[in-house]
């Protein structure tokens, strides 16, 4: 029924047959009387009553992205068949299964995010599907049926997580891009999953081993940050970069689980209910040091950090960076944004791709754990972000940073030579000061730098109980005077194996207060020395006369 643009089904309906709607290439929308008991409809699409079930997604839907909705379990066979428009589709945690055929022949679909509950793909899933460049299955899959991607023939790289164990024939016939597999387990693990025959592309692939994907890239950072769980003044500011960087530190194994109180064994969706969890947030920005997020970024700049006003020179710089696909789905780059009228964001970077002439950098957002969306440079002269966005300010700031470089400065960073402060709290001679970025309000939290070569430090307090942070400690002024100061003698070895540990010596510190016995001496005292003190002054005096 080529000609066929929509369905209406009314109550009497109480059976949809397989392939009812087949090749109905201009069909697009699919309506049903509220009244009926066994299926419904939402947005031109068909489910079955309660939503759980997606039977039909319309062929002749304009629509170039959909995301399913999150009461689906499972995607009948068939259902998103020759969806020639559909470039990107959200498949949500809520599916368990993807049926046969789902999307066979979407020759369009360049992105598909599948959640981390799927247990099996079926057969000829993605059959067809020649725009597909790249694909990440979660752990959470054991099975891939026969000619899932059969003629995929753009696809250059998968993603597989450590649960598969079934590979079916001809799954990977005929990719013939297909480079780079990325496999989280062992080279013995692999080499136990059942791979049926015909899959030349997938066996000739360069095998990536312990990709460490323990998790989906697009929901590691909600799953390990919760927004409800901390604020800016508990993080030191800064949430978004610090949930980006750190689910880039967990999924290129970087970052060491045990920092927030846990352990290499935990799963990330434990630390959404820790206490704990909110403190590395700035951890590794804290610890940088100073002009680190400079050498950090690889690609792109800001006006904030460089002075650029030309946010095209940044886009286009980041956008040759990752033209090669060399970052795709690694979770190695972040991005960062700055908007015009103050603050920013940060996100972290999927893959590259060029759609219909425009250049696309996706990404995920924690913002939007669900759904994958992308940048592009407007022709209003501003970066914007789409299918969902986290602001309507324009973004005049952009760059990559490489996280592997990030934690790299980190592991390297000598915590012996740093003190960190309030700025109206202390003052350090002989230290250069510089802003730290995370702090809640920009330019109150600061960080020393101490020269090397120096084994102590004169620490000043400016008011009353002033506190600061060094090499892990926190030290605490009492009340002060205008000749109180601090001698702090610095650790001279790393703190494990310290050979002097840190201490601080406070000097000049005020008098305790005197008796009501020597106020009374002491006013008396000076009644009694005040002709004595007269006489002295009066023969200076008469001495000077005589100079």
């Amino acid at each position: 029924c080529t000609s066929l643009t929509s369905v209406t089904i009314p109550n009497s309906v109480t059976s949809i047959g397989d392939c009812a709607f087949a090749c109905c290439d201009s069909l697009t929308s699919i309506t049903v009387d509220a009244n009926n008991k066994y299926y419904s409809s939402a947005d031109g699409v068909l489910f079955n009553k309660d939503k759980t079930e997606l039977i039909k997604y319309p062929e002749g839907n304009a629509r170039t992205s959909y995301t399913i909705p999150n009461s689906v379990t499972s995607i009948v066979g068939s259902a998103f068949e020759y969806c020639t428009s559909l470039t990107s589709v959200t498949i949500p945690n809520s599916v368990t299964s993807i049926g046969n055929w789902t999307f066979s022949s979407c020759d369009s679909l360049t992105s598909v995010t599948i959640g981390n509950s799927v247990t099996s793909i079926g057969a000829y899933a993605f059959y067809g599907c020649s725009s597909l460049t790249n694909v990440t299955i979660p752990n959470s899959v054991t099975s891939i049926g026969e000619q899932a991607f059969v003629y995929c023939s753009s696809l250059t790289s998968v993603t597989i997580g450590n649960g598969v164990t079934s590979i079916g024939d001809w799954a990977f016939y005929d990719c013939t891009g297909l480079s780079d597999v990325y496999y989280n387990g062992t080279a013995d693990e692999w080499e136990a999953i059942t791979i049926g025959s015909d899959n030349d592309p997938l066996l000739n692939a360069t095998i990536h081993y312990n990709q460490n994907v323990t998790d989906n890239i697009y929901n590691l950072g909600e799953e390990t940050y919760s927004f409800e769980n901390f604020s800016d003044s508990d993080s030191e500011g800064g949430h978004c970069f610090g949930m980006a960087v750190t689910s880039s530190g967990y999924y290129i194994g970087s970052l060491n689980k045990s920092i927030i109180g846990s352990n290499d064994n935990s799963a990330l969706y434990s630390f959404g209910d820790s206490s704990t969890v909110r403190k590395p947030i700035c951890h590794y920005q804290k610890i940088q040091g100073p002009g680190a997020e400079q050498k950090s970024i690889v690609a792109g700049g800001s006006k904030d950090l460089y002075g650029k006003e030309n946010i095209e020179s940044d886009w286009n710089a980041c956008v040759n960076y990752v033209k090669n696909h060399e970052y795709d789905n690694k979770g190695s780059l972040n991005i960062g944004m700055w908007f015009a009228d103050g603050g920013g964001h940060a996100v972290n970077f999927l893959y590259y791709k060029e759609v219909n002439g425009q250049q696309r950098i996706y990404a995920y957002d924690n913002n939007f754990p669900e759904t994958e969306t992308y940048y592009y440079m407007g022709s209003d002269g501003y970066v914007h972000q789409t299918p969902k966005q986290t602001t309507s300010r324009g973004i005049v700031g952009i760059d990559l940073m490489d996280a592997e470089k990030y934690f790299t400065l980190a592991e390297e960073f000598d915590f012996k030579r740093y003190i960190y402060a309030n700025k109206n709290e202390i003052t350090v001679e002989g230290a250069t000061m510089y802003y730290m970025k995370c702090s809640p309000e920009l330019g109150s939290y600061v960080m020393y730098e101490i020269p090397a070569g120096v084994d102590e430090v004169t620490v000043v307090p400016l008011v009353d109980n002033a506190e600061f942070e060094y090499f892990g400690e926190e030290y605490a002024f009492g009340e002060i005077n205008d000749k109180t100061s601090g001698i702090l003698k610095l650790a001279t070895d790393d703190k494990e194996s310290a050979s002097q540990e840190p201490s601080l010596t406070i000097l000049n510190a005020p008098d305790e207060e005197p008796s009501i016995f020597a106020k009374i001496f002491g006013t008396i005292g000076k009644i009694l020395l005040a002709p004595v003190n007269l006489i002295v002054s009066l023969f200076k005096a008469i001495i000077g006369l005589f100079k």
